[in-house]
């Protein structure tokens, strides 16, 4: 399948080490057609007929982020 994403976010900082997050994200697939197949079952009017699936999903994410070194200097390992 191919699609899209779009989404949006942010993120609060309550403390220097601590902050809260939000997200939102919206994927889209496309439309996808089928035939289906109830030759199978008994008293099947239709043998075949066409079916749709629309594929498309929302997700919501919130979170909380706990910085350990809260110093803005990058960690660097030492012997």
């Amino acid at each position: 399948m191919t699609g899209f994403v779009v989404g949006a976010g942010l993120e609060y900082a309550l403390l220097p080490n601590l902050s809260l997050k939000a997200e939102y994200n919206y994927f889209d697939f496309g439309t996808n057609g089928y035939t289906l197949n109830c030759t199978s079952s008994p008293g099947c009017a239709t043998p075949f007929f066409p079916a749709t699936v629309r594929q498309n999903m929302q997700t919501v994410m919130l979170g909380v982020n706990w910085r350990f070194n809260s110093a803005l200097t990058p960690l660097v390992a030492r012997y």
